[in-house]
Formats: structure tokens, C-alpha cells, sequence
């Protein structure tokens, strides 16, 4: 049995092409102008459709992604909320993380910040936390020093969370760039730039009254922006205060505070020693210029660092046990 074709109304052959359709004379000529209309129209839509779909897959992505809202003090104390939205997580440490994130400008263009996620749980912790964010507002911007634009702190029933946005450095750390290199040393004119830069960061911390020691200078804390500045950055464990522990119990708690919030192969012998008496204050962070100075880095930390901290450290109780022995 033998099935008669159905023909299609006029209004739909109109809509395909605007001539009628091609009869048996002639057909492969009118179906090669039948097929190139055709698919110039279906390219055409395809494209618009295509960009309709992606605006709104991003438009579903950013409305995906968290928000945050943090507030910017300006010169004359005038506070301003701005808007943020969370990105992917570029970095973290022990008590933080740190995320890109973005603010849309109202000219329609995205700027790029990076905002660092501090959990604090207990008091010392939510204290720390609050003088770093505290530091960081008070201390007069320099180029080689990471700049807070906002923050925000979160009371939470658990514990605080505090967001700090400061400047992104695409170039990530000097750490992340020695690993890069496979175990290749840095070149003594990149050592000497990031020793110049340091020491200006440095200096400027130390030149505030009273002084900021920074007291957690190393590799990782060295970020390299994209106009080819090194920035020091994570004031978590800067101080402003300049104390001799004498105490056993203050040696205790400032030796507990040390050797978690301080890098053992920067740390200056008076860090160590504490029953000695010497007073830790910024010149801690010359030390750790100097040795970061000494050994050329090749790697992110020094594999023969922390077998002769520990064996001076070490030496020093001994020196100490045999001189109480020897006492009358």
C-alpha cells in the first residue's frame, strides 16, 4: 500500500522560504537556494539562542554563588557597605582561607578582590582576630604592604567569622613561585628586589609609634602583585608590644604562642631562649630578613633549617641545666 505524501500548508512554506516549494523541474538548484536560506536562518538563530542561554547560565551561577557585605571606613570615618560575591578558594592556612571574589562596579565592569575568612572560636582567638583587623585599619598604606579595603565581623552562636577584602595579587606568593621553578634557586637580582621591597614593608611597620612587629615573616607571606611588587600580607600575629617574659608561666603561654603562630626557621634566638630574658620585639623581623637573606632560596623553606633550630634550642637547655648544677 502506498502512502500519499501530506502537503504542508502555505503559511509554513512561506516560513521556510519565501518562494513556493521547488517542483520536480529544477529541484537541485532551487533546493541548493532553499538550503542556504535555511541555514543561514538556523546559524542565526542558534547564535541567539546560544547567547541567550550563557547570559543565563551566568546569571544562574552568580545568583548561586554567596554574598557577603562588608563594611569601608574612609579618611573621615565615614562608613560605606559594599557588596562582595565569593569565588572559587585560592588559599587557606591553619585558622583561615582565602577566596576570590569580585564587586560589580556600577558601570557594569567586575573588580577583583581576595577576602580572607578568619574562624575564631574562643577569646584569645576573637582578640587576636580583632587586633589584626584593627592593625590593618590604622596602618597608613605603603606599597609594599597588602591593603584592606573592607571587612566585616559575624557574631555567630558558634564562634566569630570575620572577612577581610583586601587587594588581589594574581602572582600568588614567593613560596608558590619557588615551587613553580621545580627546586631552581631564584636569581640574585630577584632576590635583591624582594629583599629591597621587604625591607621597605619592614621599615614602615617599624617606623609607627609604637612599633608593629609582624613576627610571622617568611615565603608564604611574600605576594607578588602584577606590577612586579613584592607585598607583605597575614597580620595575624603582628604585635605592638615589646616584653621580656620572665614568669615560668608567661614563658610557657609565649612559647605555646610562638611555635603556633611564628615559622621555627625565621625565628630569632631570643624566641627561643626565653629564660635568657631578652626582649622580643620588632627587631624579630630583622632576623627574619636576614635569614631569608642567607640561603639564596631555592625551595619554601630551607630543608637543613629545623635540624639546627632544634639542636640550638636544645644546647641552650643543656647550657642552662649545667649551670644550675654547677651553682653552690
Amino acid at each position: 500500500m502506498r502512502i500519499a505524501p501530506v502537503p504542508l500548508p502555505s503559511a509554513v512554506t512561506r516560513a521556510v522560504h519565501p518562494r513556493v516549494m521547488p517542483t520536480r523541474a529544477g529541484t537541485p538548484q532551487r533546493l541548493r537556494g532553499l538550503g542556504a536560506g535555511l541555514g543561514e536562518r538556523v546559524v542565526a538563530a542558534s547564535r541567539s539562542v546560544g547567547k541567550t542561554s550563557r547570559a543565563l547560565a551566568s546569571k544562574v551561577r552568580n545568583s548561586s554563588r554567596p554574598q557577603i557585605v562588608c563594611d569601608e571606613v574612609d579618611a573621615d570615618g565615614v562608613v560605606r557597605a559594599r557588596t562582595f560575591t565569593l569565588h572559587k578558594m585560592i588559599g587557606g592556612g591553619a585558622y583561615s582561607c582565602v577566596f576570590k571574589a569580585c564587586e560589580r562596579q556600577p558601570d557594569g565592569r567586575a573588580h577583583d578582590y581576595a577576602v580572607k575568612r578568619v574562624r575564631a572560636q574562643d577569646t584569645e582567638a576573637r582578640r587576636r582576630v580583632r587586633g589584626e583587623i584593627e592593625l590593618m585599619r590604622r596602618l597608613p598604606p605603603h606599597p609594599n604592604i597588602l591593603h584592606m579595603t573592607a571587612c566585616s565581623v559575624d557574631e555567630a552562636g558558634y564562634g566569630m567569622v570575620a572577612y577581610l577584602v583586601l587587594e588581589m595579587c594574581r602572582c600568588g606568593s614567593v613560596a608558590q613561585y619557588l615551587i613553580s621553578r621545580d627546586g631552581e634557586p631564584l636569581d640574585l637580582p630577584q632576590v635583591y628586589k624582594l629583599l629591597f621591597d621587604m625591607a621597605h614593608a619592614l621599615a614602615h611597620l617599624h617606623a609607627q609609634h609604637p612599633p608593629i612587629a609582624h613576627r610571622d615573616f617568611k615565603l608564604e607571606n611574600m605576594l607578588i602583585a602584577s606590577d612586579g611588587f613584592a607585598k607583605l600580607c597575614d597580620f595575624g600575629s603582628a604585635t605592638c608590644r615589646a616584653r621580656a617574659y620572665t614568669g615560668t608561666r608567661e614563658r610557657e603561654d609565649a612559647e605555646e604562642e610562638f611555635h603556633r603562630m611564628s615559622t621555627a626557621q625565621y625565628r630569632p634566638p631570643e624566641m627561643f631562649d626565653l629564660h635568657r630574658g631578652h626582649v622580643v620585639s620588632e627587631k624579630a623581623d630583622v632576623w627574619a630578613l636576614g635569614a631569608f637573606a642567607c640561603h639564596r632560596p631555592a625551595r619554601p623553606r630551607p630543608a637543613d633549617a629545623p635540624p639546627l633550630t632544634a639542636r640550638a634550642a636544645r644546647a641552650g637547655r643543656r647550657h642552662r641545666l649545667l649551670q644550675a648544677r654547677m651553682q653552690p
